[in-house]
């Protein structure tokens, strides 16, 4: 067997960025796929929506990756979805939008003073109780944004997690201050490098459903839909859920919560759990 000076595990964006770095090394990059490029196919819909077949967008901290696509002649897109998908839930009710803005501004303000991410002030405290009380409207924005961004609720959330979300802050950690942006904004690939299937399933983008996750911990959380889905786009469960009905000839759940209970009916970690029970907090699954 040959020895190599490097071995790259993956020939995604990223492990196609290394490769390219480390070139004048002798090196051999794996991948158990039959073509390179990771999934990075993006297609323009009529009217002007950008749908991402399991596409990688490139945020501004990766000059790496728009250093390798422009090496290899490959077509980066600029993308306004990601910079200002906070401005598309902002709530309609003008005193609850006020409350919001002026959260936003303090968050922007604590941004510019940073401090060890591990201090009692940021770590300690929840991102809800540094927010303070606030209209109903206005406490779930900030709860959906987190749940949406970081996967946990305001409740749930240190302060420092909270300050992570918004702005520069999402491509620019706190603790870190010189790290390498390019000039181009958020891109996608356009076309890419991913085989086309002879069936496209509709599935519906992870701001457009909801259901639940479970965290490291072994917390079941809840997350909520932020936007109606594009077009015939569904939710996963919706889609395998037809998918099931055509095969068995069986009536499949057809709301989010109804998996969940069949969930929790047949896997004993889950077992009494429901939307109810994990509410707005989170509920530990069974040590079973």
């Amino acid at each position: 067997m040959r020895q190599r000076d490097v071995v790259i595990l993956g020939g995604g964006l990223a492990g196609l960025a290394a490769a390219q770095k480390l070139n004048h090394l002798d090196l051999e990059v794996l991948e158990a796929a039959e073509w390179v490029g990771g999934r990075t196919r993006s297609v323009r819909l009529p009217g002007g929506p950008w749908m991402n077949f399991g596409a990688q967008y490139i945020t501004e901290d990766r000059p790496v990756i728009v250093e390798l696509a422009d090496s290899l002649g490959v077509e980066l897109i600029h993308s306004e979805m990601f910079e200002d998908y906070y401005k598309l839930l902002l709530p309609d009710d003008p005193a609850a939008r006020a409350e919001v803005e002026a959260g936003m501004s303090r968050i922007e303000e604590a941004q510019s003073q940073p401090r060890p991410v591990a201090s009692p002030e940021l770590d300690d405290v929840s991102f809800a109780d540094w927010l303070g009380p606030m209209s109903e409207a206005a406490a779930d924005y900030f709860d959906r944004i987190t749940l949406l961004m970081n996967c946990a609720s305001t409740v749930d959330l240190s302060v420092v997690g909270g300050l992570w979300v918004w702005g520069e802050q999402r491509t620019s950690p706190w603790n870190t201050a010189d790290i390498p942006h390019h000039d181009r904004g958020e891109l996608v690939v356009a076309g890419g490098t991913s085989e086309l299937a002879d069936i496209v399933l509709p599935s519906a983008a992870w701001v457009e459903r909801e259901g639940t996750f479970t965290n490291f911990e072994g917390r079941v959380q809840r997350f909520r839909t932020a936007v109606d889905p594009f077009g015939s786009a569904r939710p996963d469960w919706d889609v395998l859920g037809h998918v099931l009905a055509t095969v068995t000839g069986e009536a499949a759940p057809v709301r989010a919560e109804q998996w969940f209970r069949r969930l929790a009916e047949a896997v004993p970690a889950f077992a009494g759990m429901t939307y109810r029970s994990i509410g707005d907090t989170g509920q530990v699954v069974s040590a079973a």
